[in-house]
């Protein structure tokens, strides 16, 4: 069968499938099932309005999709009412739950970011969150190789904590799975990370499962439950306890199955009706493929000069074939567009008859309401309903009908029926008839819509509704013919004129084009000889099957190839040696109708190795919306040119200098990677730009002139001048340039000089910084060898009384300065350096008036290898007032040692021979009183007493001034002590004290400090001994201790519930022999023991200070070093 043959058979094999779509299509309506009863208990769902196939809504704006059929079935079985809120975005469910204005969310993710206001039941579904990656990007196998990669993640918060802490990794959100998968097949991305079953059903439905693959561990597990608001827990356990047996079972299986993949429930009839039309299609358009590839070959058009016949007959031919073509596109056009509207027009009348149903049962429930309260209406107030009822329905417009019905024992009873053309009363129906279905649901308390035959047995599409008060069923119906007739006539008028204007301009067409083809012919044959003897290689391809169909002589010779047969070679085999990277890809592209034109250059290796540069350039033309039949591919041999550009190339890209070419207008054409590596801008983002934009604006003057010495045929050597980085900074260049102003175009070439720059301004300012040091201090800074200075620093004058000139021009004077008595001494010293290093004399001199200074003299040596000095320099300080300081120190250090040699005698004498009087004065005072006590009077007795009394007090203030004074002469080495131990025994030394004042004292944890021992106890004793002392009598004695550490450093607190200091006192009470109180008050006292504690401290190196008001207690503190 020839190709002619075979196409009036697939014409009537695509008509027979239009035809049964059609039919079918006609005949599809759709169906509602009825609503759930309402349920007690009612709570508000939060839903986004667009998520499927979780989340959708109908055309009324009522919320659907599987996960509110799902809540659905759990709520019904915790018996819970359900009232849903269709927000617009998932932020906006979020913001719901969290303000409390809703419940719960049917279905969302378990992640982080809901804890603070959400809790979930047990997950409903889980899925992985995968990585896919084109199929030839094998290098990827794991996270760990995405660095540096761009990664597309597809709705999903779940894996971006995984990839935030990598490094180099680049992200980009996308809300589709489909955009995410469209960027990565067209290399916008590397990966995409996407929830793996959307993977699997987007792969499959756009077929490129052979295109893409997952690879690696999943990134993430997804988990969704309901969320319930945090503030519930009782619903959340209510329904928590629902959902451990409603996953898996048979109703949620049927649920999912009923969803499907596409989230849009079941297939409808009529999508069953276009998957068989495009089977169908599919089969029809395969057979007339085979039948073109294996069948005989067409009959080519041959075109005669002189009679155009033929031509016409052809001609008329596929004309006929062009308008069976177009009536048949027309008709299905015409189908599909009619059977849309008609499902749009179905489901808009479902939708009035659900209103005007619903609308009609609330009215007459409050007209009932209503009557049965006020109501006098004879027979009662049902009657007075029924009669409104009757009344408001005699004017029931539109098409349609709607009936009002009660239950009598077994049978329906119609009591009102109003239709726009006419009135009765039908006959009771019994209740299991297959007639009146929609009021049969009515009766039985459901509510909804359905398609079933109405009390005629007319087949009709009905909303039903119950009326509880009543007893009653509400019914509003329209027959389906009456939906259908519209659309039929419209059906059939459409494709009337349809076909008429088809035949009409196809016959038109047949009669205009006769002589258009005869003139495209001529101008084929010209263009065919230009194409032959072209300069390039120029070849017409067939896309359907990839051959060439006609190429000149020059494209085989630039692919070193053979003539061949136009149409038996592949195109492919011609460019199999030709290495270009992108031109498969833009082949397929430009097939696909993505490009019209491109052009890529690559290598050529023939047969015999030798390598050429080949320029392919590609095209073609279409309409819009069709993909190219043929393409025109022209090839040229570049090779030469190639050749040179590689050697000026080569040596312009070498990214050690900065290279430019620009116009003489300051346009930048062209730079190399330098510019980059200097000055951070990519060479894509300097074409096009004006160099002088970068310039510093100190420098844009120099730089204008130095251009103008260019355009005047001038050569530029050693230009300098900043140009900006693209952080911001400047970087100072050297410029060589040279104009070629018959071309107007400026080669330069510049080297970055920034460092040497840096360098020589702070070689300048360390030299300026130097000098101004040199003048400033008073030491002589000096630079030479034995015989000769190189440098002496101004202050040579203030010491020796000689000016810096002087010694520059006679070395010798220095060591002629020194004193006669110092000199020797000097020069032995210097004669005998032999090694490398610095030497340091103190020695005196005579200056220029005669006066004696004393020099403090360092100096430094380079030896040569006989160990002679090469070079040396120093630095020479006035000491002279430092020698007098010292002295004046040694004598009256001498005078502090005889002073403390008095003390420790004093301490000595004190310590024995004082108090050995006291104590003897002190004992026969008290045997006088024993053994004289019956002579004596009681004013004797008062003086005996007032003697005791100051025997012993002038002991204690010998003993603490002892003690005090024995604090740095008898102290002991600072080793570590735990301050712990101290403190309890301190407290055992005071223990009688404490039990006397009935005290409580509790302390912290101490640190182990770097102290002496037995004078931290001492400290210890005395504050703690001065808190008992000075208590009040009006609350209980309460003695806390405790210590805080910071930087090496351990301060102590002793607080108490004392009598108190004033703050004016605060200083004085560490002074020695200071009291506050008389001799008698508070049991006595020197005055020495908080001196005692201060000395202490202070030899620790350490302070000590109080924190007090009068009644209102005191603290102590004082620090010490922590323990290493």
């Amino acid at each position: 069968m020839s190709n002619t043959a075979s196409t009036p058979f697939c014409f009537a094999c695509l008509a027979i499938s239009l035809l049964f779509f059609c039919a079918v299509q006609c005949l599809t309506i759709a169906t509602a099932g009825a609503s759930d009863p309402p349920r007690p208990d009612p709570i508000v769902a939060a839903v986004p309005k667009a998520l499927p196939p979780l989340y959708s809504r109908t055309m009324n704006g009522v919320a659907a999709g599987l996960a509110v059929d799902v809540f659905n079935d759990i709520a019904g079985r915790a018996n819970l009412t359900v009232v849903y809120r269709v927000l617009d975005s998932w932020d906006d469910v979020r913001e719901a739950l969290e303000s409390g204005t809703a419940d719960v969310v049917p279905l969302m993710e378990i992640t982080n970011q809901t804890a603070p206001f959400a809790r979930f039941t047990r997950p409903l579904e889980q899925y992985d969150v995968v990585m896919v990656r084109r199929v030839e990007n094998t290098e990827l196998t794991g996270l760990s190789d995405l660095s540096g990669r761009v990664v597309g993640v597809v709705r999903t918060a779940l894996a971006v904590p995984v990839l935030a802490g990598r490094p180099k990794l680049f992200t980009r959100p996308y809300t589709d799975e489909k955009r995410g998968l469209d960027a990565l097949l067209q290399g916008g991305i590397d990966v995409l990370v996407i929830p793996e079953p959307a993977f699997l059903k987007l792969a499959r439905a756009v077929r490129v499962q052979d295109q893409v693959r997952s690879f690696g561990p999943p990134l993430a597990t997804v988990e969704r439950a309901i969320a319930v608001r945090k503030t519930d827990p009782a619903l959340l356990a209510r329904l928590d306890a629902v959902v451990g047996d409603y996953v898996g079972s048979a109703d949620h299986v049927a649920l999912q199955e009923k969803w499907g993949d596409d989230g849009r429930g079941k297939p409808p009839l009529f999508m069953v009706a276009w998957i068989a039309v495009l089977i169908i299609s599919a089969l029809v358009v395969t057979i007339a493929i085979w039948k073109a590839r294996h069948g005989p070959s067409a009959h080519p058009i041959f075109f005669s000069e002189t009679d155009g016949r033929a031509l016409g007959v052809r001609l008329r031919r596929l004309g006929l074939v062009l308008t069976a073509i177009l009536v048949l596109s027309i008709a299905a056009i015409a189908g599909s567009t009619l059977t849309l509207l008609y499902g749009v027009a179905f489901e808009k009348q479902r939708e009035r008859l659900v209103e005007m149903v619903r609308s009609q049962a609330r009215l007459m429930q409050a007209m009932a309401t209503f009557d049965e309260r006020h109501a006098t209406y004879p027979g009662g107030s049902t009657a007075a309903t029924l009669q409104q009822i009757r009344a408001g329905l005699s004017s029931y417009p539109g098409i349609g009908e709607f009936t009002l019905a009660r239950r009598v024992e077994d049978s329906i009873v119609f009591i009102v029926r109003q239709r726009a053309w006419d009135r009765y009363q039908p006959s009771p129906i019994p209740l299991d008839s297959d007639l009146a279905e929609p009021m049969r649901q009515a009766l039985l308390g459901q509510s909804g819509t359905l398609i079933g035959k109405d009390y005629r047995g007319v087949t009709v599409l009905a909303a039903f509704a119950p009326v509880p008060i009543l007893n009653l069923g509400v019914v509003a119906k329209v027959d389906i013919h009456e939906i259908r007739a519209p659309f039929i006539e419209a059906g059939l008028t459409t494709a009337a004129i349809g076909v008429l204007v088809i035949v009409l301009g196809t016959t038109g067409f047949v009669t205009v084009g006769d002589p258009l083809v005869r003139q495209l012919v001529e101008r084929e044959r010209w263009f065919a000889a230009i194409i032959q003897h072209a300069g390039v290689g120029i070849a017409l391809i067939d896309v359907a099957t990839g051959r060439i169909v006609n190429a000149n002589d020059r494209y085989a010779a630039i692919l070193k190839r053979a003539p061949d047969t136009p149409g038996q070679q592949p195109f492919m085999d011609t460019l199999d040696a030709f290495e270009a990277p992108s031109m498969t890809r833009d082949l397929g592209r430009m097939v696909t109708g993505e490009i019209t034109r491109f052009t890529t250059e690559g290598r050529l290796q023939s047969r015999d190795q030798a390598v050429a540069w080949v320029k392919l350039t590609a095209s073609a033309t279409w309409k819009t919306g069709e993909r190219p039949a043929r393409l025109v591919l022209v090839v040229d041999d570049i090779t030469e040119r190639k050749q040179a550009e590689e050697t000026v190339n080569k040596f312009f890209d070498q990214p050690m200098n900065l290279h430019l070419i620009a116009g003489m207008d300051g346009i930048i054409h062209r730079v190399n990677a330098g510019w980059e590596r200097t000055l951070g801008y990519p060479p894509d983002q300097l074409v096009g730009r004006a160099f002088m934009d970068m310039v510093h604006p100190d420098d844009v003057d120099a730089s204008r002139a130095e251009m103008d010495r260019l355009r005047r045929g001038d050569i530029t050597y050693g230009f300098e001048n900043r140009y900006r980085h693209r952080s911001g900074e400047y970087r100072w260049l050297v410029w060589s340039a040279i104009a070629a102003t018959n071309e107007d175009r400026l080669f330069a070439v510049a080297s970055d000089i920034t460092d040497r720059k840096i360098s020589e301004d702070s070689l300048r300012k360390s030299e300026e910084t130097f000098e101004w040091f040199l003048d400033v201090i008073d030491d002589v800074v000096w630079l030479g060898s034995e015989n000769h200075l190189e440098f002496i620093s101004n202050s040579c004058e203030r010491i020796f009384g000689y000016p810096k000139e002087t010694f520059l021009h006679d070395p010798t004077i220095w060591v002629r300065a020194i004193h006669p008595d110092d000199r020797a001494a000097v020069q032995a010293d210097l004669g005998g350096t032999r090694t490398p290093g610095t030497l340091h004399q103190q020695y005196r001199i005579l200056r220029a008036d005669g006066s004696v200074r004393w020099l403090d003299d360092r100096r430094s040596f380079e030896l040569d290898a006989d160990g002679q000095i090469t070079r040396m320099g120093g630095v020479t300080t006035d000491i002279t007032k430092r020698k007098a300081l010292e002295t004046d120190l040694a004598e009256k250090t001498k005078t502090l040692e005889e002073s403390n040699n008095d003390l420790q005698q004093f301490a000595h004498i004190a310590s024995h021979d004082l108090r050995e009087p006291l104590r003897m004065v002190a004992s026969f005072m008290q045997l006088l009183e024993r053994n004289y006590a019956e002579s004596l009077d009681d004013r004797a007795r008062e003086y005996i007493g007032f003697a005791v009394n100051g025997a012993k007090r002038m002991d204690a203030l010998i003993t603490d001034l002892l003690s005090f004074s024995r604090v740095q002469s008898h102290g002991r080495a600072m080793t570590a002590v735990d301050s712990d131990a101290l403190l309890k025994e301190a407290l055992e030394n005071l223990a009688p004290r404490i039990t006397e004042a009935a005290a409580t004292i509790d302390h912290t944890s101490l640190p182990r400090v770097l102290a002496d021992g037995p004078q931290l106890i001492q400290v210890f004793q005395n504050l703690v001994g001065n808190a008992l002392k000075y208590r009040a009598p009006d609350r209980p004695v309460t003695i806390r201790i405790g210590a805080t550490q910071s930087d090496q450093i351990a301060t102590f607190t002793v607080r108490d519930t004392g009598i108190g200091i004033d703050p004016q006192y605060h200083d004085q009470i560490f002074r020695i022999f200071q009291r506050l109180h008389g001799r008698e008050a508070y049991g006595g006292g020197t005055g020495v023991g908080l001196a005692v504690c201060k000395r202490i401290v202070d030899r620790h190196g350490g302070r000590i200070w109080v924190d007090s008001a009068p009644g209102q207690g005191s603290t102590f503190a004082f620090t010490l070093p922590l323990a290493p």
